[in-house]
């Protein structure tokens, strides 16, 4: 987790004490989302859209927290708002066409993520989901996209050791390139929680066929088939690989805190970003726990 991300909560929460009318709810409560506080960003937008009720940013950003919470019909009605006043947003554009393939609605899907692409081609999250909605609608099996350039710019190794010089003739190319790459990093949580939705939903409509139905199986006290607990186990497991990407993210935000809060003990909106985060952590532990009493190990 970027220590920026915390610095960003700090920054916003103290302005917003000096001052509740300060127009910052909305990268609080993405900064709060990235941290995957979901419960106080969620908050937050609601407080700022109470305060100003034509907040677009705050609406779109509630959007991406449902969309991360599944509550994708609620994520289409704050999106949708937003897309009727702003329509040539690339990021705005690029979330309602992934949750339109959330909502299989390809039609829709297809129509914002080819518009995306063919401005930006090197757009390679769009062009994943072009993929997949055009594989299930064919029927083939899924592949994945993946970008694989000619010509490497430069040694990633020299960029973290941070010896790496571009030439001038090199240079802007570097630095487009960098930027791009920074930027689709930006949103790998929500590619991560897209391959556990859709993990979940195929769990969700499977039916069972002859293999899980053994009609020669032995009926006796030790071996038994409950086809709703098969089911339960199914849906488990795919909520699972959410959950832990969850854990992970809050995980870390936790670590970069603590490590803000050694250097700067008596600062107090760290330790009690520190406190919620440690509270996020149990939740999630806590499902986790009753999910894995669910699913086979």
């Amino acid at each position: 987790m970027d220590a920026e991300i915390i610095r960003m909560i700090e920054r916003y929460i103290s302005q917003l004490e000096r001052d509740p009318r300060q127009k910052v709810y909305a990268p609080l409560a993405d900064s709060y989302r990235r941290a995957s506080l979901l419960s106080d960003a969620e908050d937050t937008c609601h407080k700022g859209l109470n305060m100003f009720p034509g907040y677009l940013r705050c609406r779109e950003v509630l959007g991406k927290i449902y969309i991360r919470k599944s509550l994708l019909e609620e994520a289409r009605k704050e999106l949708e708002k937003v897309a009727q006043v702003i329509t040539d947003s690339h990021d705005l554009n690029r979330t309602l066409g992934r949750l339109y393939y959330k909502l299989n609605e390809f039609d829709l899907a297809q129509q914002l993520l080819q518009k995306i692409v063919e401005k930006d081609p090197f757009d390679f999250e769009a062009k994943n989901i072009l993929t997949e909605i055009q594989r299930k609608i064919s029927g083939e099996e899924e592949e994945i996209y993946e970008y694989r350039p000619k010509k490497q710019i430069t040694d990633i190794r020299a960029i973290i050791a941070q010896t790496y010089e571009p030439s001038i003739k090199d240079k802007k190319a570097y630095e487009k390139a960098t930027d791009e790459m920074l930027g689709k990093l930006e949103d790998v949580e929500e590619i991560l929680d897209s391959k556990a939705d859709d993990m979940l939903s195929e769990a969700e409509s499977l039916e069972l066929n002859e293999e899980f139905h053994p009609v020669d199986r032995p009926k006796n006290k030790h071996v038994y088939y409950n086809e709703e607990e098969s089911h339960q186990q199914i849906n488990a497991a795919a909520q699972l690989a959410q959950i832990e990407m969850e854990l992970s993210l809050v995980d870390e935000a936790l670590l970069t805190t603590k490590k803000l809060l050694e250097k700067e003990p008596e600062n107090e909106s760290l330790a009690g970003l520190a406190k919620k985060l440690e509270s996020r952590v149990e939740e999630i532990e806590e499902e986790l726990e009753r999910l894995e009493s669910i699913s086979p190990v």
